[in-house]
C-alpha cells in the first residue's frame, strides 16, 4: 500500500483542465488527485506549479519531495522547456535524470509521462509545428533515458491514438480534459499492477465556442512562445 504521493512538474501535473471544460484555467483533481483516490493513498501534495521548466523540479520541487520520502511521485515535465529559445537537451537531460536519482535514493517509485505529438494535438503554423514536433521528440528521448538509467517509468502517450481525440483535451489543446486525466490515473494504476476504478466525477460546465476560445486565448500565447522559440 502506498501511504503518499507527490505530484511533481508544470501545469499538467497541477491539473489545469479537470474542470470540466469550462474555458478559465482552473485546476482539478487531476493525475495525482485521482491516482490517489485509485489507489486509495491517505497522503497525496501536489508540489507542481504551473510553467515549471526542468531546472525548477531539480532545483525547487525535488528538494521539498525528498523530506516527504513519498512512496509514488507523478511526474509532467518539459512543455514549458520545449517552448524557450535557450532550451538544451543535455542540461535538460541532466535535471531529469538527477531528480529522478534523488526520489529513487529515499525510496520513491517515479512515474513520468510524455509528450504527446503537438502537431496532432493542435494546429500550428507549419514551421512551428516541426519545430514543437521536433523539440517534443526530444524531450522524450531524454525522459525514456533518464527514466532507463535511473528505474523510472515512462508513460507512453506519443504513439498511443486515442489520446488525440477531441474530448480528451481541454478547451485549449494543451492541458488533458477530465477522460484525459483519468486515462493518465488508469494507466499508472494498471502498471502498477492494479486495476482501473471508477473516476472522480468532473465538475459539470458549458462548453464554450472552441474557435471564439482559441482565437482569443490560444492564439496569442502560441506567437508569444513562437517568438521566443525562433
Amino acid at each position: 500500500m502506498y501511504k503518499t504521493v507527490v505530484g511533481l512538474g508544470d501545469s499538467v501535473a497541477f491539473g489545469i483542465g479537470d474542470n470540466g471544460d469550462n474555458g478559465d484555467n482552473f485546476s482539478g483533481p487531476g493525475w495525482l488527485g485521482r491516482s490517489a483516490h485509485a489507489l486509495r493513498v491517505p497522503k497525496h501534495l501536489n508540489l507542481s506549479f504551473p510553467g515549471a521548466r526542468s531546472k525548477d523540479l531539480a532545483r525547487v520541487q525535488i528538494p521539498a519531495a525528498e523530506c516527504l520520502r513519498p512512496d509514488l511521485a507523478l511526474i509532467s515535465i518539459g512543455g514549458n522547456d520545449m517552448l524557450r529559445s535557450r532550451f538544451d537537451p543535455p542540461t535538460f537531460a541532466r535535471d531529469i535524470r538527477e531528480s529522478i536519482n534523488r526520489l529513487r535514493r529515499v525510496g520513491t517509485k517515479v512515474f513520468l509521462i510524455e509528450i504527446p505529438d503537438p502537431r496532432r494535438s493542435i494546429v500550428y503554423p507549419s514551421i512551428v509545428g516541426k519545430a514543437f514536433h521536433q523539440r517534443a521528440s526530444t524531450i522524450n528521448s531524454a525522459l525514456r533515458w533518464a527514466a532507463g538509467e535511473e528505474g523510472a517509468t515512462v508513460i507512453d502517450l506519443w504513439s498511443v491514438d486515442s489520446i488525440y481525440e477531441r474530448d480528451f483535451w481541454h478547451v485549449d489543446r494543451i492541458h488533458p480534459s477530465p477522460r484525459g486525466y483519468q486515462f493518465l490515473t488508469d494507466r499508472t494504476v494498471e502498471l502498477l499492477g492494479g486495476r482501473p476504478c471508477a473516476g472522480i466525477p468532473s465538475i459539470s460546465a458549458k462548453q464554450p465556442n472552441r474557435w471564439w476560445w482559441l482565437l482569443a486565448n490560444a492564439s496569442p500565447w502560441v506567437l508569444k512562445r513562437s517568438f521566443d522559440l525562433f
